[in-house]
């Protein structure tokens, strides 16, 4: 990659860049001469690929922080997403509003 470019895209010219370009990550080869159509598509797939990764592991992050909350946690944090107040969840859950205030801390 140069560094004044953020993307180069790697083109192969025979079958030894073709394995040599996946070797090193690529997702698919298109052949040249390049139909528009085909390129875009594979651009628009790949860029969906890493979308949908990073999405992923945003997800296993927040679902792997959610799962290490305490019950009480949970319920505070489940509650204070849906908007209410902390005088609310507490009344709701039938547990001081200093627990709440903390639990919302240590969730949020």
């Amino acid at each position: 990659m140069t560094t004044d470019e953020t993307f180069e895209p790697a083109v192969a010219v025979c079958l030894e860049g073709a394995l040599r370009a996946v070797r090193v990550g690529a997702r698919n080869v298109v052949e040249r001469p390049v139909d528009d159509s085909v390129l875009i598509n594979n651009i628009s797939a790949a860029d969906l690929e890493v979308k949908l990764s990073k999405r992923q592991q945003v997800f296993s992050r927040n679902k792997w922080e959610f799962d290490s909350l305490s019950l009480t946690e949970k319920a505070i944090f489940i509650r204070v997403i849906e908007g209410r107040i902390n005088k609310e969840v507490a009344r709701e859950l039938e547990v001081g509003l200093r627990l709440v205030d903390f639990g919302r801390r240590s969730s949020c």
